[in-house]
């Protein structure tokens, strides 16, 4: 059995579709199919990934192609190209015994089989309804992600835990950062933590200035990074197919989009256990970006123990299940599995769920929220980079207020000693929509019982925007006073909240009843 490859190989669009089904034609020749390439470009390093599957450059077009088919006697014809468009396909069709192709932009397509690996939430199996033939087999999600398989024997997820004895490695992507990026966060970085970075055969890197750089070390000239893996304990790059080799080995990743094809919602992201994800990377956020990595590093088993909440399995098998489909007929689905999740019930259909680490994204779009960021002290957006650094480093407690199962707000709560005084300072915003007065009192009502029972003694410290009545109504129901100028209090909170002035916010306490403060 013949079956050609027809992939772009432009430098302009990356090498991940070559990969992708390289990968896949290695399988496939272990299956004693043999395989050859057809490419619209090519060099001595496009030789260098293809093995030595026979490569022919073309120029893509019909005539051109069905000629190659029929010379060839090709029964299989893969295609991997974004300027092969739904006309082409039905020009060449007629002539194969199959035509497969393999896409992520949802695009019109003629053609018997269609591979679109990427996830898309609830939207998965339905994204190419109407966009190809009606008889077209769609195998859609990650359980087709194309990449090389792990051994029966081998472990499916590889484990690390940095220590200070063994270096860290955090792996850069090729064609990510530029070589000045790459020195200024080497700097940046702790002297056990070593970038490995990975140079391509079309990346601008000057590999001679970094190697004034201790903690750099390069990877050139890989023609797959798979294996490469196994010591990488972070990786860092653009939002590529590279994830899903990534999951399937449960390393963490702070992925960034730097093309339309990358674009993807954060949830769906977070269905295959990928939580860190940036829309770009400018310059200026190198020194944040170092100290997000830095911490990464520090809350190692947290961010990887993300990983592990994953509702969408990534396995190695992709090949494999294409070739069943393709070959046998066969079609594994994507399975998907629910977690589930430990409420706190209230009153009048409430409950509260504690947060945990799967709420880093969520916590920050709300805390982001136009309603709520005017009626905080730092009235600016938060970046990401800065949550993820925060997030990691924080003591606060945090619940989420569900009314009948639709969100509403956060609420919570942290222990900060002043002068040798603990003292408790809490807060709470709205997910979306503002909320009613019953919603909030009653989180607030549950979150001071609960820290009664639990810091027994404890007084409240808090700050409210004097334009917020709302609010000021609320904690003056629940027992909240003003504190005085002359209270002992009242330079406590100003430490607490430097930038809360006097003008702008009301400071506020609740005083245990045992409690007994003297005012200066």
């Amino acid at each position: 059995m013949q079956c050609l490859f027809v992939v772009s190989t432009l430098p302009e669009k990356g090498l991940g579709h070559l990969v992708r089904c390289r990968d896949l034609a290695r399988f496939l020749a272990d299956k004693n199919i043999e395989c050859l390439f057809a490419v619209d470009w090519s060099s001595q390093d496009i030789a260098c990934f293809l093995d030595d599957f026979q490569c022919i450059v073309t120029t893509r077009a019909a005539d051109e192609v069905i000629s190659l088919i029929q010379s060839e006697n090709i029964a299989t014809l893969i295609v991997d190209h974004y300027g092969i468009d739904e006309a082409w396909e039905k020009q060449v069709a007629p002539h194969l015994t199959k035509l497969v192709v393999i896409d992520d932009v949802k695009r019109r397509h003629y053609c018997d089989v269609l591979i679109d690996f990427k996830w898309r939430g609830s939207n998965t199996t339905s994204a190419y309804e109407g966009l190809t033939n009606p008889d077209a087999v769609h195998l859609l999600g990650p359980s087709y992600a194309l990449m090389p398989a792990l051994s029966r024997q081998a472990p499916a997820r590889t484990e690390f835990t940095p220590s200070s004895l063994q270096p860290s490695r955090i792996m850069v992507g090729h064609n990510f950062l530029s070589t000045a990026q790459v020195m200024a966060l080497a700097t940046q970085l702790p002297d056990n933590v070593i970038l490995t970075l990975v140079v391509g055969p079309h990346d601008n890197i000057s590999v001679s200035n970094l190697q004034s750089c201790t903690n750099v070390e390069i990877l050139e000239g890989k023609t797959e990074l798979f294996s490469q893996l196994k010591d990488v304990s972070l990786y860092i790059g653009a939002a590529g197919g590279i994830i899903y080799q990534l999951r399937a080995l449960n390393i963490p990743m702070l992925s960034f989009a730097v093309s339309d094809n990358q674009t993807s919602k954060l949830s769906d992201l977070e269905d295959i256990g990928h939580y860190f994800h940036l829309p770009s990377l400018k310059e200026a956020m190198i020194p944040k970006l170092a100290a997000c990595l830095r911490v990464f590093l520090q809350q190692h088993k947290r961010v990887k123990a993300l990983g592990d909440t994953a509702a969408v399995n990534v396995d190695t098998l992709g090949c494999e299940r294409v070739y069943n489909a393709i070959y046998n007929n066969k079609i594994d689905k994507t399975t998907t599995s629910v977690t589930s999740k430990t409420f706190i019930p209230l009153c009048n259909g409430y409950e509260l769920e504690k947060v945990d680490d799967t709420h880093i994204n969520r916590y920050l779009v709300a805390r982001n929220h136009p309603k709520n960021q005017i009626r905080m002290i730092d009235h600016s957006e938060i970046s990401k980079l800065d949550h993820y650094t925060w997030w990691f480093n924080t003591k606060r407690q945090s619940y989420l207020l569900y009314e009948r199962k639709v969100p509403q707000l956060y609420i919570w709560q942290e222990c900060v000693v002043v002068d040798d005084i603990t003292f408790l300072v809490g807060g709470w915003f709205v997910v979306e929509k503002e909320t009613n007065f019953q919603s909030a009192l009653v989180a607030l009502q549950w979150q001071l019982k609960h820290c009664e029972e639990n810091f027994p003694n404890t007084p409240w410290i808090a700050v409210i925007h004097k334009d917020n009545k709302f609010v000021q109504l609320l904690n003056k129901y629940l027992g909240f006073e003003e504190i005085p100028a002359t209270h002992a209090y009242d330079s406590v909170c100003q430490s607490l909240f430097p930038h809360a002035n006097s003008d702008e916010f009301q400071r506020v306490m609740k005083v245990p009843c045992t409690k007994e403060v003297q005012s200066s």
